[in-house]
């Protein structure tokens, strides 16, 4: 599924090998006439994510400290300001209490 929505909210995913996003679908509209809102789990398509993602096997595998991993995630990292508009490629959904989609980021058209 693809989504074309707009930042409300971003943050560095819970374990520093992601990023949480609240998102506003900007092509959908309920009966209600509202916007529907997800909870969007970013694993891949972001800059400088791949690279934290490695630096996240790092320290798994004992050679790199996670002090160093958030380190490294809050210098390369730069997450999307509110209101951007972010096209995601929806890849799986979770429940738990909540839905979330894990998402790639892709180029908006």
């Amino acid at each position: 599924m693809y989504l074309n929505g707009r930042v409300e909210f971003a943050q560095i995913g819970r374990f520093v090998d992601s990023i949480d996003l609240v998102v506003v679908d900007r092509e959908v509209l309920t009966p209600r006439g509202e916007r529907p809102q997800y909870h969007i789990k970013v694993v891949g398509g972001w800059p400088g994510l791949a690279e934290v993602q490695q630096l996240q096997k790092e320290v798994k595998a004992g050679r790199a400290s996670q002090e160093e991993l958030l380190k490294f995630a809050q210098q390369h990292l730069r997450l999307p300001e509110e209101d951007a508009n972010v096209g995601l490629l929806v890849i799986d959904k979770r429940v738990k209490g909540f839905l979330q989609l894990v998402a790639q980021v892709v180029p908006t058209s």
